[in-house]
């Protein structure tokens, strides 16, 4: 029999004063960054509107641009846009890479292509907007992504459920996707063998046969797995994320790298 009472089952549980605080704190910073997303997303809609209507010849076929989504908000803007700035949704499986590792990726995708080159992350948002930050120049940047926060990037923001592993929208053939990728960063959002297989298969719809490059992130768990299916090698390089996870990642890639030298076989 318990020794308390129902009255002092029905006490709400109080907060110590520093519990309090941190929650507060907490709520504040997450209401602050809330309110700056929106006045993110506000500006690139206004920009991608002035573009869209630069672009077209009537007013007709500016709100069609902007109905597909075909116009990629301004360098200008890009570059004020963090990772910060989205936050982590963790029922999305979203883990950021630190600094180092974003900048890391992104150098490599920019070295390994050409002017004109085409440079796509899947489920790598964090390596996309270190991208754009970037600005490289003549390169044609893409994300594959689930969290439609991202399409305040307007056309460079490809809706991505890898349940569904090509169903990319091509826009009626006006924004090819399909054998188009010189490189690719990607990061699938599960540890599991559907999930792995599945973007594989959007990985090799993607890349240009025979010389487009993949770099894959992943946990160490599904390296067999990457190894085998896209034909990668495990790399020396240790990927870190700026919140820490308790799996361990790797790196690996189909091609030969002096910044991700490969590793022993053995060691896959």
């Amino acid at each position: 029999m318990s020794n308390f009472s129902d009255d002092d089952d029905d006490e709400p549980i109080a907060l110590s004063g520093g519990a309090l605080a941190a929650l507060q704190e907490f709520l504040k910073e997450k209401e602050a960054a809330e309110e700056r997303f929106q006045a993110l997303k506000q500006a690139a809609e206004e920009k991608a509107a002035a573009v869209a209507a630069a672009n077209a010849a009537h007013e007709a076929d500016a709100a069609r641009l902007l109905a597909l989504k075909a116009v990629a908000i301004p360098a200008d803007l890009a570059k004020t846009i963090d990772i910060s700035d989205f936050k982590e949704d963790w029922q999305l499986s979203q883990f950021w890479y630190n600094t180092a590792t974003r900048d890391a990726f992104s150098n490599e995708a920019i070295a390994h292509t050409s002017d004109g080159g085409r440079i796509g992350c899947v489920s790598s948002p964090s390596a996309f907007v270190t991208l754009k930050r970037m600005d490289p120049a003549n390169r044609d940047l893409f994300v594959f992504e689930f969290d439609k926060r991202f399409d305040i990037y307007g056309r460079e923001f490809v809706f991505y459920d890898f349940n569904h592993p090509t169903s990319l929208d091509e826009f009626a053939g006006s924004r090819p996707l399909k054998g188009t990728f010189d490189f690719l960063i990607v990061d699938p959002p599960f540890l599991s063998d559907e999930c792995w297989t599945k973007t594989a298969q959007t990985v090799k719809w993607l890349i240009k046969p025979d010389t487009g490059k993949i770099l894959v992130n992943t946990g160490q768990v599904m390296g067999p797995r990457v190894c085998s299916m896209l034909g990668c090698t495990l790399t020396s390089f240790l990927p870190m994320h700026q919140n820490g996870l308790s799996n361990e990642f790797r790196t690996y890639v189909n091609y030969k790298s002096m910044a991700f030298p490969a590793l022993s076989s053995t060691k896959k």
